[in-house]
């Protein structure tokens, strides 16, 4: 079993950080209790999310997770398609810089694992006939 962490975004960050930390630092400087203690569980929901998002081979079964809300197992055997892309749609990825899969009967999903390279190659170990586009 081979776990690949999710690369975490600066942008993705940073947009995190201006759209919840600010407005909760205003409102704690104005004494917004309820308002602060609402954006505060909904950061550290999405906080959460973002760093409890991985990507486990375990033999010939890939698991998704993102969080404690997302579960996907695709059949690394139906994998047809790896390619780098920057689609900004949303999906179990908290980095733009993403991989995405195409698997049978139409399926896709974005990823976005730290080592690419180790991910892809974990991918080719189970089915080597999946096509790579990278750059």
């Amino acid at each position: 079993m081979k776990t690949f962490k999710s690369k975490i975004g600066i942008g993705i960050a940073i947009v995190l950080a201006l759209v919840f930390l600010v407005p909760i630092f205003l409102l704690s400087q104005s004494q917004e209790w309820p308002g602060v203690a609402i954006l505060s569980g909904i950061f550290v929901f999405i906080f959460h999310l973002l760093t409890n998002t991985e990507y486990t081979i375990d033999g010939d079964k890939l698991h998704v997770r993102a969080g404690f809300l997302y579960r996907r197992i695709i059949d690394i055997g139906s994998i047809t398609k790896v390619y780098e892309t920057d689609n900004p749609m949303s999906s179990p990825a908290a980095s733009l810089d993403r991989l995405g899969i195409n698997y049978a009967n139409g399926g896709s999903i974005l990823v976005s694992p730290k080592d690419k390279q180790g991910f892809i190659a974990a991918l080719k170990e189970v089915n080597s006939s999946i096509e790579v586009q990278l750059g």
